[in-house]
């Protein structure tokens, strides 16, 4: 769910908001101008923009972060004046490092101590040491003396020596003289460029209270130290030795800039060291560094600014006021997001907010980074590039709610390239691209990597997450209507961009290095080979084919992939697929395949104009629609396949060069990496526009073919295809029994309820192949299917040693059977019969198993029962087909397989009735029963029957003996509904009791059937008439007023042939409406009415008009009255059956 504190598009309050120092946006303005310049303009002889801001000490300190290091060092120079520490102070760090604008801190500090006390926006415990310094420096009466190294002026120059007066000093030493009012002092040494000694030195300082302020020394000795005035230049780094010392043994303090750093670094010993780093600019000037060793031993240095002080700065630079309130408002934004988006948006990435604005902890870090490892001028570069962002922010059209790193336009900083040249042509090519958001994603990484040049990937370079904060500003982005989600998925897109050539990814970091990546040379080589029609490309096509064909997702995710296709064709050539009965995808590869006619002859044809036996076997896939040209969208779906594959193929090819291409081992190891990646990303892109250009789907129909698009693509090509064959009803993806039964009888004219058919189950499936009409059905639909006819009775299974059809128990069940057995499974080769033939089937089955087995003591016989009705009489199996019905019997019944034993010691007389003790016949007809009785262990001379009814003895005499069974046949017709007779059966001599029996016979009564016709003919003589309806004619109106045997006029009395009628007829004349209602009217008095209505109206209908007839038989003279109505009504008739 993701939380809402602000307006969809709007509630963004932006930098533009915020009070932006005035100066800033003034043209020519520079942030920190040279202190020379500043001199001048203390002197009046220089006025340049910006440079009041910085020589009013108010306005000067009211831009000022003061600063720890700041603090110390007017508290070091207090108590060197004071005399508790060393005189002379290095200030270090690199060009823009605030080392000038200390020193003009101390200018204004010591010239105006007072302004001390009015800085602002400071901390209480910063205030009451600024007042106290300010009291020092009150006490002291001190005077300054600058030297400017960029001025020749204030500092003495050989190249440009400075009138003053009555002589030109030309020196360093000769500047100071003269400051102090000591030239003559040093007119000598001045004029022969020849450093004076320490005791000169010292001469011209005894009395003198001087805060000495020296800036770019460094930079004075560099613009001599390669011309005429090398010697001078090296005498100058002997001076300031001399000046240092002198200046330790007197009344004075020095506070000198050099360009260096110390930086911590942990050794591989883990103990740390702090080596001193020159400046780039003199990293090559041994004179430089004699200076630097030179001051050290006289000197404690400080560092003006730290890295932590750059944000304060820029803050108090840049604007008048940071209000909290639009701070928060931020803070609470990127809360939110953080809060939507935790997988990018760090934990409490909203204190980051806060601590930075207006400023993103993204821009800072790039900021940092920029200055720091391109050799920038620190807060100098810091400040310009800032203030290039701010001016236009201000002059463009957003309204950023914070800055970001790509709101910084390096092609205007030519000092961030240089030494690096070739990344000025990667930064304006490859970065700054036309699309906007990908030239965002591109300036961030690129800020972040290049100036390291490196081809391995470094903890430092940025990996997804960082990328997406440094590119995500809401203001922007709801402008463009994107989210955060948009930065990754575009980051994937910029990754696979062919004119971004030496953008890197590897081990989940992105970087630029001034080589191009291996993927140019890809994409180079797939050009060639993409002209050449290499067939390697259609390998690698038909391998994408052939995996989105068997594709089932990942062992993560499984895909439940649902299709009936049996195999997969693709068609290279103009070749004909086999003509059997496998449902068969068929892929034409190639563009020029799939024109004309050809995919059509594929399913219509086997070869060449020889029709297809399995002509509904077949569904073909094109990469165009059939029968017509080549539409735009699908020539560009198919060229970018054939791209995607050639480079493939180039990847296979440029592998085996990487060594030619790349000599460093580093770059090869991820030049290898990226080209696993990229085989990775591309056969995956190139399974998923497989399956986007192949989408045309051309299959048999009636009376030819059919085609569709396929609109839902899926990652298996053959389910993409069958979904769009189930949209177009060509796939019956829920077969049922009754559809199949449908299909047997339309096409085969076969009733599975009445015939007697059977046929392989493999014959079965070719039905769905060789009929175009009919769906395509899946193997394992056409199973389940038959299955179910199994379990419904209709179908049964004969399999190897088996027949599959009703159940057969071991016990008497406590239910009928609800269902058939089926097989787990059905082969092809087994016989799928219709009912009648499973009956006739299972019964030959069984009986075949049917044992009788002789032991010295007992008989064991295995026999088939048939119970009718659970826990009543049974039938044996052997003697089922001779009982009317017989067939109905076996399936209403139950089957169970008995295992009997018989003891030979016991004399048994098995008595059994046919067909069985309770049967029911028809009206009129005769019950037949064969009663048998069968000794064991004995044999009698004579076996005697008895039967009676209702105490009455019917029949009393012998059985007649055949092959050891004694037999009785009788035959009764039954005087009532339902009648019981009484059998005795003994043996003669009495070995055995009297066996007795009970038959019952029960007479049907008659069934009725109802149905309705719309002719009356001759034969439904003796039917009963129930209805006549939908008569809408009133032509039927007055046939009925003519037949008076219809309308049954007169009260009946009960018993008696009646009808009535119940209508509704609407009449319309002149505007007006009738509505006549009628219900249980005779017959005559609706006719006449319904007429009268019809005779004074000009518009009639009949809504309702039905009679109903009671005790209404059809004899003939009502047939030939009811005949005059055929086809104009409709009849409802009943007749007895049984």
């Amino acid at each position: 769910m993701l939380l809402k504190a602000f307006p969809e598009g709007g509630g963004f309050v932006g930098v533009k908001s915020l009070e932006i120092r005035k100066e800033i946006l003034e043209a020519g303005y520079q942030p920190a101008p040279k202190l020379g310049e500043i001199l001048e303009f203390f002197d009046g002889k220089r006025d340049i923009k910006g440079i009041e801001v910085m020589a009013d000490p108010e306005k000067f300190f009211d831009r000022t972060v003061v600063t720890e290091s700041m603090l110390q060092i007017f508290e070091a120079v207090l108590d060197a004046f004071e005399g508790k520490k060393r005189r002379v102070y290095v200030l270090r760090s690199f060009y823009g490092g605030g080392k000038t604008h200390t020193l003009l801190a101390l200018i204004h500090a010591f010239r105006n101590p007072d302004s001390l006390n009015r800085i602002k926006d400071v901390s209480p415990n910063t205030k009451l040491k600024l007042e106290e310094i300010s009291r020092r420096i009150k006490n002291l009466k001190v005077s300054v003396i600058c030297f400017a190294g960029d001025h020749s002026a204030y500092s003495g120059n050989p190249l440009s020596p400075t009138n003053a007066g009555r002589y030109a000093y030309r020196t360093v030493w000769g500047y100071i003289a003269h400051t102090l009012g000591s030239y003559p002092l040093m007119k000598e040494f001045d004029e022969s460029l020849t450093a004076p000694q320490e005791d000169v030195i010292k001469k011209i300082l005894e009395g003198e209270r001087v805060l000495f302020l020296f800036d770019e020394v460094a930079e004075y000795i560099m613009s001599l130290i390669a011309g005429k005035y090398q010697s001078y230049a090296k005498s100058v780094v002997n001076f300031m030795e001399y000046f240092c010392k002198a200046v330790s043994n007197s009344k004075c303090v020095a506070v000198i800039t050099l360009p260096f750093e110390v930086r911590s670094v942990e050794s591989k010993e883990s103990d740390k060291s702090k080596p001193v780093v020159v400046d780039w600019r003199f990293r090559d000037l041994d004179v430089i560094t004699s200076l630097r060793n030179a001051l050290e031993k006289d000197s404690d240095s400080f560092e003006p600014i730290r890295p932590r002080d750059v944000l304060e700065i820029l803050k108090k630079r840049l604007f008048e006021n940071i209000p909290d309130n639009l701070k928060e408002i931020a803070v609470e934004r990127f809360k939110e997001l953080r809060v939507n988006y935790p997988n990018y948006f760090t934990p409490n990435y909203e204190d980051e907010v806060a601590k930075y604005y207006p400023f993103s902890p993204e821009y800072m870090e790039v900021l940092e980074r920029l200055v720091r490892e391109t050799g920038l001028q620190k807060t100098r570069a810091a400040l310009e590039i800032s203030i290039d962002v701010l001016r236009s922010v201000i002059n463009g059209d957003d309204d950023p709610m914070v800055l970001k790193p790509w709101h910084i336009d390096l092609s205007k900083i030519s000092a961030a390239f240089e030494g690096r040249g070739e990344y000025y042509g990667i930064y304006t090519k490859q970065v700054l691209v036309d699309e906007l958001l990908h030239s965002m994603i591109l300036k961030c990484i690129f800020y972040y990597t290049y100036y390291y040049d490196t081809p391995v990937p470094r903890k430092e370079y940025p990996g997804l997450g960082e990328i997406v904060r440094a590119v995500y500003e809401p203001e922007k982005f709801s402008k463009m209507d994107l989210t955060v989600t948009d930065i990754e998925n575009e980051i994937e897109k910029v990754k696979n961009r062919e004119d971004v050539l030496n953008l890197y990814v590897s081990e989940g970091k992105f970087w630029f290095w001034k080589l191009p990546s291996i993927r140019d040379y890809i994409n180079k080589t797939a050009k060639k080979i993409l002209s050449t029609g290499d067939p390697r490309i259609w390998d690698y096509v038909k391998k994408a084919i052939k995996e989105s064909y068997e594709y089932r997702g990942s062992k993560k995710s499984p895909l439940q992939v649902s299709h009936g296709f049996k195999e997969l064709v693709i068609l290279d050539d103009y070749e004909y697929p086999e003509d059997d009965e496998k449902l068969r995808l068929v892929v034409i590869l190639r563009m020029e395949l799939a024109t004309g006619d050809f995919p059509k002859k594929i399913i219509m044809e086997s070869e060449e104009g020889k029709s297809r036996n399995n002509c509904n076997s077949l569904v073909v896939v094109l990469p165009k629609e059939p029968f017509r040209e080549a539409s735009y969208v699908d020539y560009a779906n198919y060229n970018l396949v054939c791209e995607l594959a050639a480079k493939i193929v180039a990847i296979d090819e440029v592998e085996d060069k990487l060594e030619e291409l790349y000599s460093d081992r580093e770059a090869i190891g991820i030049q290898e990496k990226i080209l696993n990646d990229e085989r990775t990303r591309i056969k995956r892109d190139l399974g998923n526009h497989v399956v986007k250009s192949y989408s045309w789907v051309l299959f048999p129909a009636h009376p030819d073919v059919q085609y569709e698009k396929i609109t839902e693509i899926s990652m298996n090509i053959a389910e993409g295809v069958w979904n769009t064959l189930k949209k177009a009803d060509k796939v019956a993806d829920k077969l049922d029994l009754s559809y199949l039964l449908s299909v047997i009888k339309t096409n085969f004219g076969i009733d599975v309820e009445k015939d007697e058919m059977a046929w392989k189950f493999k014959t079965i499936k070719s039905w769905f192949r060789h009929y175009k009409s009919l769906p395509f059905v899946s193997d394992e639909m056409i199973e389940k299917v038959v299955k179910d006819g199994v379990r419904d009775f209709k179908f049964g299974i004969r399999s190897e040693n088996n027949v599959f059809f009703k159940p057969v128990h071991d016990t008497i069940p406590p239910a009928k059977d609800n269902e058939g057995v089926v097989p787990s499974s059905i082969r092809d080769e087994d016989i799928v019969m219709t009912k009648e033939k499973a009956i006739k089937e299972q019964i030959e089955f069984l009986l075949s198993k049917e044992t009788r087995k002789e032991t010295l003591t007992h008989i064991e016989e295995i026999r088939y029962l048939l119970y009718p009705e659970l826990g009543g009489q049974y039938h044996l199996l052997s003697e089922l087909m001779s009982l009317p019905n017989w067939n109905r019997l076996f399936l209403n019944g139950v089957i169970v397989r008995e295992v009997r034993k018989i003891s030979k010691d016991v004399p048994t007389l098995e008595v059994r009735v046919f067909p069985g003790e309770n049967i029911e016949i028809g009206v009129n007809e005769s019950a037949r029963f064969r009663i048998s009785a069968t000794p064991y262990h004995f044999v009698p001379e004579s076996v005697n029957i008895e039967i009676s009814s209702g105490g009455k003895v019917i029949l009393s005499e012998a059985m007649n003996m055949s092959n050891g069974t004694f037999e009785k046949d009788f035959e009764v017709i039954p005087e009532g509904e339902e009648e019981t007779y009484s059998v005795a059966v003994s043996a003669i001599p009495p070995k055995v009791k009297t066996v007795k029996k009970t038959l019952r016979v029960k007479v049907r009564a008659k069934k009725r059937r109802r149905f309705e016709t719309r002719e009356i003919v001759d034969e439904h003589e003796g039917y009963r008439l129930l209805e006549i309806t939908d008569i809408r004619d009133f032509e039927v109106l007055k046939i009925l007023s003519g037949e008076k045997a219809i309308t049954f006029s007169g009260v009946k009395p009960e018993g008696e042939p009646k009808a009535f009628v119940d209508a509704e007829i609407i009449g319309k004349e002149s505007g007006g409406m009738m509505e006549l209602k009628m219900t249980k009217m005779p017959v005559y008095v609706a006719v006449e009415a319904g007429r009268e209505l019809a005779e004074y109206c000009t518009e009639k209908t009949i809504g309702k008009f039905e009679i109903k007839f009671e005790n209404v038989m059809l004899d003939r003279r009502l047939i030939d009255g009811l005949k005059k109505l055929n086809k104009k009504v409709k009849f409802t008739l009943e007749r007895e059956e049984g």
